[in-house]
């Protein structure tokens, strides 16, 4: 319960002579951004409350909230740190009178404080969490090197933690970026990397492949790199027949990479060379692995046809054969001729090795020459036996036969 005494006049009906009056009878005081107390002296002849509306300013505090007579109040606040001035009214109040005070405190100075603003990475890259502290909103402002990444690109007034994480330098060469904030105020972070220090090693330098290719016949080599790598593939003959699987990748660590040789069916007579070279980082280091893939061999028939007579008319022939690749068509060919090319297939005959047997039709009393061919993808694609000659027996007595047989 509030109570004044004395004669004076107040604001009570006339009757009472009760007084508040705030320093020099001021309704309002000023503080700087940087001032933490401010006295206020309360001349009265009665009892009063305050009472405060502080708006945004949360951190105003009065040592005392009620008094009476003559009393010296002390204001406490922190400094202003943002870049608005903020204002509190104090409502004195006792019976029948009413005094209010307006405390403004001015705006403090804008600021943005990065730390570290100075960053240095090896060449492998890496990440740094770095604080922002400012007294408004802020963005980056200019264009930072893509190898230079930022998990946010504008924060809010207060404390923000900005990530930075720089990729692996493909180069041996330092590099450097600039990273620009700006609101109120504006900082720049430097951001630099030294160039990489590469090393690789391959488990061989030449690989030699079965002119058969394929799965089977892959080949394996390895690379040990602390960085990132890369390859290309150059045919000595231009072709495309090399590849390889993986092809590119990060740093192996302290064990080596398996990277797989395939190549593709070789169906000519000749060597192939193709050159493999891994490039570590952005032609930092360079090592290569030199393919040769073996020739093709034609199918082999190891000796001429075996003929039999079966009849006047009829003779068995047989041969076997070899071949690298699957032999799709074979058989005989027969004539009255040496080399004959008249074809008699076998059919039912494929891969790459078997034996070759057909009975063929033949004249009387006439000599025949007889050769096996094989067809695969290799040399010439028709391969041919040794010949073979053979004579069928006549209807007509022979000078050594008995003309006249039972006499």
């Amino acid at each position: 319960m509030l109570s004044c005494g004395g004669d004076d006049t107040g604001g009570g009906g006339g009757q009472s002579n009760d007084y508040i009056r705030i320093d020099q009878n001021v309704s309002s005081i000023s503080l700087n951004a940087t001032d933490k107390q401010r006295k206020i002296s309360v001349y009265s002849n009665c009892s009063w409350e305050i009472t405060i509306n502080k708006g945004n300013w949360s951190d105003l505090t009065l040592d005392r909230m009620s008094g009476s007579n003559d009393v010296d109040i002390w204001l406490s606040t922190g400094e202003n740190t943002s870049t608005t001035s903020r204002s509190a009214t104090l409502t004195f109040k006792s019976p029948g009178i009413t005094k209010t005070l307006t405390v403004t405190q001015s705006a403090g100075d804008a600021y943005l404080r990065v730390s570290p603003d100075k960053c240095e990475f090896n060449g492998d890259g890496g990440e740094r969490t770095l604080s922002v502290e400012s007294n408004s909103d802020w963005r980056v402002s200019n264009n930072v090197d893509e190898w230079c990444k930022l998990d946010k690109k504008e924060g809010k007034s207060g404390k923000t933690q900005l990530v930075v994480t720089v990729e692996e330098n493909p180069n041996t060469s330092n590099r450097e970026t600039q990273i620009v904030l700006s609101g109120e105020k504006s900082a720049t972070i430097s951001i630099s990397q030294k160039g990489k220090d590469y090393s690789l090693t391959l488990g061989t330098d030449n690989i030699t492949v079965d002119a058969r290719g394929g799965e089977d016949m892959s080949k394996i080599f390895t690379v040990k790199c602390n960085g990132s790598w890369n390859t290309t593939i150059l045919h000595e003959d231009g072709g495309s027949w090399c590849s390889i699987n993986p092809s590119n990748g990060g740093a192996t660590g302290e064990n080596p990479l398996n990277i797989k040789v395939l190549c593709q069916p070789n169906y000519t007579t000749e060597r192939r060379y193709a050159t493999i070279k891994v490039i570590a980082g952005n032609n930092a280091k360079e090592a290569s692995v030199k393919v040769t893939q073996e020739p093709a061999t034609e199918p082999a028939f190891p000796t001429a046809p075996t003929c039999r007579e079966i009849s006047n008319t009829k003779w068995e022939v047989t041969i076997s054969f070899t071949s690298m690749f699957e032999v799709t068509e074979c058989g005989f060919c027969l004539g009255k001729e040496s080399q004959p090319t008249k074809q008699y297939k076998m059919e039912g005959i494929r891969g790459t090795s078997g034996t070759i047997k057909m009975e063929l039709d033949v004249e009387e009393g006439t000599t025949y020459y007889v050769r096996a061919y094989a067809v695969c993808p290799v040399g010439e694609k028709i391969k041919y036996s040794e010949e073979t000659k053979f004579e069928t027996k006549g209807n007509q007595p022979g000078k050594d036969d008995n003309v006249s047989p039972g006499v």
